[in-house]
């Protein structure tokens, strides 16, 4: 059930993405973005998995946090 919860999470993360260029930048919905998105998004999953709490997810949550202080 977890497996294919996170597939799912992933794969609706994707389209959200896919969308997002297209609407922002007009960038052309091709199944090349896609996969590019995915490959991009695993990688960054598969470091933030492997490097742990300490250092991986806690990047990626003060990069998260600093992107919303932008954006504010």
């Amino acid at each position: 059930a977890i497996l294919f919860g996170v597939a799912a999470t992933f794969g609706m993360g994707i389209l959200q993405l896919t969308d997002g260029l297209n609407a922002l930048f007009h960038w052309p919905k091709t199944a090349g973005l896609t996969l590019g998105l995915l490959a991009l998004m695993t990688v960054l999953f598969l470091y933030s998995s492997l490097k742990g709490i300490q250092n991986g997810i806690k990047l990626f949550s003060n990069v998260s946090l600093a992107g919303s202080l932008v954006i504010l």
